[in-house]
């Protein structure tokens, strides 16, 4: 209790009050109205504990409880801890009448202090291999043969259930998978990429999702790499990360993009609807990792030099940690039970803190591991990729069907770049209408005709200049092209040099 009639606020346990010694500066703890014991008629009118004061009767509540209205200062209302305190539990919480209870995702076990643990791995990129490590410490590790001739290595998932990696080359611009049994890789995309920042799995429909950041769009294909499109590309300009909440009701894809307009977006998993939810206050976000269970996204700022968590609407806005000595270009992010996992670019160093902790502990962070070209880092356990009935299963698309939070049947069909979807929205078709080849030095792609574009050169938006087939991109200095319509190839010539009587080499 506050003692009263002081400008310095000192407090004193309530059970020194009325108890016949004064102990606030000038006895203000005391007074008559001590000895009109109102508590003895009715409880004094409270709900839970009544205690004597020097203004009468005082209304104390149980733990768990708290005067909520201020109209009726003599009534207890539960607290609901899992609002009010959204770290009270690792991952599920109930509120019960003046308490709550924490529970676990399967696969996880409660401790006795209420937290969760699991024994689960943690997957890190370095830039010619997988490094696979299996303690919460990362000393235990092991490496994934991928195959020969990986240069750099920059974005990777995996699919769980089957145990396939995917994986692109920042070098030969391709993207491979290969299963863990399996005794070579498989490429999947072999063109039309310039530079692949991160990828995304979608366990459920069965997708990859990856960011091209030359080309400044998002693209998806199937599992097996045979149908591809361009999701969207309007207004981006520096995607880089992406990440994937596939299950029933969500169905979400999360980007980032450090451009023009640097901000966190989310969309439908279809390319619908797609929303800005943080875009205030941040600069350069580069990685991003999702807490399915929590429904959160943690993101770093590598210029601002911070972490910072929101919900999945974009509310409930948290900074997790800034202003650190040892935070400095923070890129890969991840999250495995209570702990928050980050690469610092700077220190080449992956560090991490308790996520649940406050105020000074909340800085205190350990350096895990020190190692050079870690470019992402991916947790592989089974309540990162939770098992669900996928819906494209039903389906009767022709090339891609891709999970969508809104529509009816939990999917949209969908059309590889060049085709259409006719009129029964099932069936894919080819695209006859006309379009305009382009050649730039270090890219061929197609803009349609009905875009009544007037002219095409280096101001240009280049937003719809990849529509009609997949950009070639593994070309420098073109000269010339043909286009053979028949058999839908490309021949181009590209100039190497000067012979050394002027002619084109």
């Amino acid at each position: 209790m506050i003692c009263p009639g002081t400008t310095i606020h000192q407090c004193v346990n309530v059970t020194q009050v009325c108890d016949g010694k004064p102990d606030c500066p000038g006895g203000g703890d005391e007074s008559p109205l001590c000895n009109n014991d109102q508590c003895s008629i009715d409880n004094g009118g409270c709900s839970h504990t009544c205690h004597r004061s020097p203004f009468g009767a005082l209304c104390l509540c149980q733990p768990g409880f708290h005067v909520q209205n201020t109209t009726n200062y003599k009534k207890c209302e539960d607290i609901n801890e899992c609002i009010e305190n959204p770290n009270a539990c690792h991952q599920y919480c109930l509120n019960t009448n003046g308490s709550f209870m924490c529970s676990c995702a399967e696969g996880f076990v409660l401790q006795s202090d209420g937290h969760s643990y699991e024994t689960g791995i943690r997957l890190l990129t370095t830039r010619q291999s997988i490094m696979e490590w299996f303690s919460p410490t990362l000393r235990t590790y092991g490496q994934i043969n991928l195959g020969p001739n990986m240069r750099y290595i920059i974005a990777f998932d995996i699919d769980n259930r089957t145990n396939t990696y995917f994986w692109s080359d920042l070098v030969t611009n391709i993207i491979y998978s290969r299963t863990e049994r399996a005794n070579n890789y498989t490429k999947l995309i072999t063109s039309g990429n310039s530079f692949i920042a991160d990828m995304a799995f979608d366990w459920i429909g069965r997708n990859l999702y990856w960011t091209d950041y030359m080309l400044e769009h998002v693209e998806v294909s199937t599992m097996d790499g045979r149908y591809r499109r361009i999701l969207f590309h309007e207004n981006l300009t520096n995607p880089w990360s992406i990440a994937v909440d596939p299950r029933a009701g969500l169905r979400y894809l999360f980007l980032t993009d450090w451009g023009k307009n640097p901000r966190i977006e989310r969309a439908s998993m279809d390319g619908q609807q797609r929303l800005s939810i943080v875009n205030d206050s941040i600069e350069m976000p580069v990685g991003l990792t999702l807490d399915l269970i929590r429904q959160e996204i943690y993101f770093t700022d590598h210029h601002l030099n911070f972490i910072e968590v929101v919900n999945y609407n974009g509310e409930n806005r948290r900074k997790i940690l800034a202003n650190s000595h040892f935070l400095h270009g923070p890129i890969s992010i991840n999250v495995y039970e209570q702990y928050l996992y980050w690469y610092d670019s700077f220190s080449n160093e992956v560090r991490r803190l308790n996520r649940f902790e406050h105020g000074i502990k909340a800085q205190k962070h350990e350096r895990i591991l020190s190692r050079s070209g870690i470019i992402s880092m991916k947790m592989s356990h089974q309540i990162y990729q939770p098992y669900e009935t996928n819906p494209c299963q039903q389906s009767r698309c022709t090339q891609l069907c891709l999970l969508s939070h809104t529509a009816p049947l939990g999917y949209t069909c969908a059309c590889s770049t060049g085709y259409i979807l006719e009129q029964d929205q099932i069936t894919c078709a080819k695209d006859h209408s006309p379009f305009i080849i382009y050649m730039r030095r270090d890219t061929i792609g197609g803009i349609s005709v009905r875009h009544n574009q007037q002219y095409i050169d280096e101001n240009s938006n280049y937003d719809d200049l990849w529509e009609r087939f997949v950009t070639v991109t593994d070309l420098h200095n073109g000269y010339e092209f043909a286009f053979d319509e028949v058999n839908e190839t490309i021949y181009w010539a590209q100039v190497n040099g000067f012979l050394p009587d002027g002619t084109l080499k």
